[in-house]
């Protein structure tokens, strides 16, 4: 079987620059004007102009840090690895480090406002604070799963997501947790909720949308063979997921339908953060950091079969053999780019091709893959078409 799609590319999300080669995990912003982005190593930067400069600032670590949220342009919180939490109180212009009481490793952190805060993170981790960080308390989960985001949308109701398909539900600020089935075998990886009701989710090749509190979920194919790692929906009807190839989706129908957007990198994106309809952010591997002023210039329709679609054909199906033959019978002689991707979104192989190929088509050797599915992705210019792989 070779199920494919593909989309014309529009500039919509732009590369910017912050002058570091970290892993960029996650980022807050409090306004249009005021951001932070943590990463490896330790590492802080903050914006208080739109993201027009970043400037790095001093934790005084050289840890892992996965999550950070700010409250307002002055008190923020960042965790990160063997249970660090650290507090600014003057923007990130310096940083204290707290006891958090545990030593796994923490993923994410949420503040209500800023005394009331969250952390989660390894076997099934739940710090609470009441106090702005200094006294942190253990809440039980109910389950010993890594857990990986945290999303509150009122001092009562918040959600957790983990490892296995595990999403954990509140309804009384944090006091006692529900287990809720996704369907999902994967990790979770990004949970996020409009308002009591409405929520969406990310995992291995499928985006899950709740329609139900998080007490029940709809797994939805976007379309894309890829491990999805974070979403985030501005409104009912708009939302943007990204993927750890770097890919970006859109959905302009609450998550029912998704397109490609055109994207400048195929690094592991991290984290998608919205400000508005318009104005975004996305953070992710080897300091990238990319932004939109206009939605990621997403037309509205869906994903389609363009004339790159229409020009290439794979055989045989399912993939036998040494080898997939590509015909390809676009004219000139304009690069075509080919990579192969496997289930976990890893780059298997890269291969070009130049100009049609004719009848015989080229052989791209697959000698030695594995039983199972792949993602191969042609890119010509501004196209990409991308298909989905049986090998037998």
């Amino acid at each position: 079987m070779i199920i494919s799609f593909s989309v014309l590319a529009q500039e919509g999300w732009v590369k910017q620059s912050i002058s570091t080669m970290e892993i960029l995990n996650d980022m807050s912003w409090v306004d249009n004007n005021n951001g932070w982005i943590c990463g490896s190593n330790g590492k802080v930067f903050r914006t208080s102009d739109g993201g027009n400069t970043w400037t790095s600032q001093n934790t005084g670590q050289w840890t892992f840090l996965n999550g950070i949220h700010f409250v307002n342009a002055n008190v923020g919180f960042a965790c990160g690895s063997n249970g660090m939490i650290l507090k600014s109180t003057n923007g990130g212009t310096s940083w204290t480090e707290q006891t958090s009481g545990t030593s796994v490793n923490l993923n994410q952190v949420f503040f209500l406002d800023a005394d009331i805060g969250f952390a989660v993170g390894a076997s099934g981790s739940i710090r609470y604070t009441n106090d702005g960080g200094s006294n942190w308390y253990n809440l039980p989960s109910g389950t010993t799963e890594s857990l990986f985001d945290v999303y509150f949308v009122d001092d009562d109701n918040g959600w957790v997501s983990g490892a296995n398909g595990t999403v954990l539900r509140t309804t009384d600020g944090g006091n006692t947790w529900t287990s809720h089935s996704t369907g999902a075998t994967g990790a979770i990886s990004s949970i996020f909720f409009l308002n009591q009701t409405d929520g969406w989710a990310t995992t291995n090749n499928a985006i899950l949308k709740s329609t139900g509190s998080g007490i029940t979920w709809n797994s939805i194919d976007p379309g894309i063979f890829d491990v999805f790692s974070g979403v985030f929906f501005i409104n009912a009807n708009k939302g943007w997921a990204i993927s750890s190839t770097g890919k970006i989706l859109h959905s302009a129908d609450g998550g029912t339908n998704w397109a490609l957007q055109h994207t400048p990198t195929s690094d592991f994106l991290k984290r998608v953060y919205m400000l508005n309809e318009n104005l975004g952010w996305i953070c992710g591997a080897s300091g990238t950091l990319l932004k939109t002023t206009d939605g990621g210039a997403h037309s509205g329709a869906g994903i389609t079969e363009p004339e790159l679609g229409s020009q290439l054909s794979l055989y045989p199906s399912p993939a036998t053999g040494d080898h997939l033959i590509v015909s390809y019978t676009g004219q000139g002689r304009e690069m075509l780019e080919v990579r192969l991707f496997d289930q976990q979104g890893r780059l298997i192989q890269t291969d070009e091709m130049a100009g049609a190929t004719g009848p015989a088509g080229k052989k791209i050797n697959i000698a030695g893959l594995p039983a199972g599915i792949y993602l191969m992705e042609f890119t010509r210019g501004r196209q990409q078409f991308v298909t989905k792989i049986v090998r037998h």
